[in-house]
């Protein structure tokens, strides 16, 4: 973001002119002497100081009702913010799309921009190349603007036009050309001036470096035949222009070269920047010390540093012969221009470059999402006269400041607004809920999933069985070989049986086992006698 900047003859900034970022509140400032503004903010205060004085210097003009009276069908005044530029506007209000108009100029320049862009592009791809000139007459303080337009038109219309200007035409390869005014005022006078953009066709064969090498030798030539054409059809109207800067033509300076080394190659948005020194000449600042129209009018709303550059050139002036004077000359400036295409394209390259449908392709593939919500309706009566009419505490216009209050994106902010300057107005509530604020929800770390492990039962552990080994047959009285296992069955209660069929004692028995050895059972055990 641009640092603050502090603009001069602009009263200082109130607490809500310093707009902040959607969603955010504004921020408000204690300081009621000095406060430094965003540019943005210091742009919009200056145009709408600019237009509150060109409508007090041009009453019964259509400037003085621009941004100021409401549409006819209209019930109140809508301040819209836009979402996605994050920029305001009023609608339903009369505009008067005047270049001499500070709030309307910059953007009817832009649109001259993008038409000068798309024919410079579609002259590119018929291997047409721009050649500039610029023409003017000369003036000395005195002269009248609307003299000096007159005698610039007469002589442009018969330079370019005629059987000399065909036979100039066929032999060089002009196909058509553009023209554009631009005023400024300097030591000597009003200084008016014609920007040409004449388009040269080039040969399908050959190499386009040596074909452009080949129009860069005879440039100079073909200034040369202008320069006398302009001169004579000037002096046949009584006027003059010096050989020197009478006319210049232009091929290669700086501010074309970037054109120039991409001509044929590839597609340039902004051929050498042409478009922008055509088509921003209303608000450009002069140069060589002159003033552009917004200068004189801004010295006649009386800010320093446009008085002071008014008065390096109308010296002994005192301060309020300077702003009268600057007055006047916006308004000579205004009836100068008033009935004055200021870009004058022909039919004929329009026709030729197909121009309506090529500029609407240029929009479109050059549109931008534009979500608008509005912000504030004011009734087009009591409370809009109060704002168009009235200043804050710091002498700045309302209108102005109630824009500054729509751009910060925040209701709340301009439902303050209303309250503080006592202005009724409604905050609606689609604006509430598209310009809410979400809390930024926090981010947790997830956390890493163990994957669970497989319970396994528990084996029984079974003790091992100790294997006895099995004993020798051993002779015990009358019976025959017995081992172990036949021992245990020979104990069991059927064999001790008084009727068991051995028919051996019992006593004998017993008494035999005896005999047997503790081997058997692990430990001397003694036989139960029964």
């Amino acid at each position: 973001m641009n640092a603050p900047i502090a603009v001069s003859g602009i009263p200082p900034l109130g607490k809500y002119a310093e707009s902040s970022s959607h969603g955010k509140k504004s921020t408000k400032s204690d300081d009621s002497s000095t406060t430094a503004l965003e540019p943005k903010d210091a742009v919009l205060y200056a145009k709408y100081q600019l237009l509150n004085r060109a409508a007090k210097l041009l009453p019964n003009e259509r400037i003085a009702q621009c941004m100021s009276a409401v549409a006819p069908m209209a019930s109140h005044v809508i301040g819209q913010y836009n979402l996605d530029k994050q920029t305001a506007r009023y609608a339903n209000l009369k505009r008067c799309e005047s270049y001499s108009c500070p709030v309307c100029a910059p953007a009817r320049a832009e649109k001259d921009r993008q038409r000068l862009t798309v024919v410079l592009a579609e002259a590119q791809k018929l291997r047409l190349f721009p050649v500039m000139i610029t023409a003017t007459i000369r003036h000395h303080t005195g002269d009248k603007m609307a003299e000096l337009v007159d005698a610039l038109h007469a002589a442009f219309d018969s330079t370019f036009s005629g059987r000399g200007y065909k036979d100039l035409a066929d032999e060089y390869g002009i196909v058509s050309k553009i023209k554009v005014w631009e005023p400024t005022y300097g030591a000597n006078g009003w200084h008016p001036h014609l920007h040409i953009v004449m388009f040269v066709s080039l040969t399908e064969d050959g190499e386009l470096a040596e074909q452009l090498d080949e129009l860069g030798g005879w440039v100079g030539s073909l200034e040369t035949i202008i320069k006398e054409r302009w001169i004579e059809q000037l002096q046949k109207l009584g006027r003059d222009a010096s050989w020197a800067h009478g006319l210049t033509v232009e091929r290669a300076t700086s501010k074309i070269a970037d054109y120039v080394a991409k001509f044929g190659r590839e597609p340039v948005e902004r051929s050498w920047g042409a478009d922008s020194e055509l088509a921003l000449g209303p608000i450009k600042k002069a140069k060589l010390g002159g003033l552009s129209p917004f200068d004189l009018l801004a010295a006649a709303d009386g800010q320093e540093g446009a008085l002071e550059q008014l008065g390096n050139i109308l010296k002994g002036k005192s301060r309020e012969e300077l702003i009268e004077r600057a007055g006047s000359l916006y308004r000579e400036y205004f009836e100068g221009f008033k009935n004055t295409a200021r870009i004058y394209i022909p039919a004929k390259l329009q026709k030729l470059l197909d121009l309506k449908n090529a500029l609407k392709l240029h929009l479109e593939a050059n549109q931008v999402e534009s979500r608008k919500v509005d912000m504030v309706m004011i009734d087009r009566y009591e409370a809009w006269h109060a704002v168009r009419s009235r200043r804050d505490d710091r002498g700045r216009q309302l209108r102005a400041s109630l824009l500054v209050a729509v751009r910060s994106g925040n209701p709340d902010t301009v439902e303050a607004w209303l309250t503080d300057h006592g202005i009724e107005g409604v905050v609606p509530a689609a604006a509430r809920e598209a310009c809410q604020v979400v809390e930024p929800v926090e981010v947790v770390e997830p956390v890493e999933v163990v994957e669970p492990v497989e319970v396994v039962e528990p084996v029984e552990v079974v003790e091992p069985v100790e294997v006895v080994e099995p004993v020798e047959p051993v002779e015990i009285g009358g019976l025959k070989s017995l081992s172990r296992f036949k021992i245990l069955s020979y104990l069991s209660p059927l064999s001790l049986s008084p009727c068991n069929t051995h028919k051996t004692p019992i006593r004998a028995r017993i008494g035999a086992l005896q005999t047997i050895s503790s081997p058997l059972f692990n430990s001397s055990q003694q036989i139960v006698r029964v």
